[in-house]
């Protein structure tokens, strides 16, 4: 079921595809807040979309949550004595988090897959 950012509870297991590595199978653990920021005299307000489509649609901070993920080291040939190369891959599974990320998932699409 199709979601929107608002709508995350702590707990949640989500799927968001994510354009280099596919999809990712995320664990929510910290409830979405919203931006905001503080305007020329001081006053705190929130933080809204300003191009295009987000024009006028409110954003939220990047929401913290857990997955699985395998890190792999590639050495490098050339400069000699350069640091080996970390390649990252995500693996879409709802067991074995062993990652703590952050997110931004505005405009994104969520799907819920679980509800605690």
């Amino acid at each position: 079921m199709l979601i929107k950012v608002e709508d995350l509870k702590v707990g949640d297991e989500i799927l968001v595809p994510f354009s280099n590595v596919g999809f990712k199978y995320m664990k929510v653990l910290r409830s979405p807040e919203l931006r905001w920021k503080r305007d020329a005299n001081g006053v705190k307000g929130v933080v809204y979309g300003g191009w295009g489509t987000a024009l006028g649609k409110l954003l939220y901070k990047q929401i913290k949550s857990s997955l699985n993920c395998e890190v792999s080291y590639v050495p490098r040939r050339w400069p000699v004595g350069a640091p080996d190369r970390m390649q990252k891959k995500y693996i879409c599974t709802s067991e074995g988090h062993n990652t703590e990320m952050s997110s931004d998932l505005n405009y994104k699409q969520i799907w819920l897959v679980r509800r605690e």
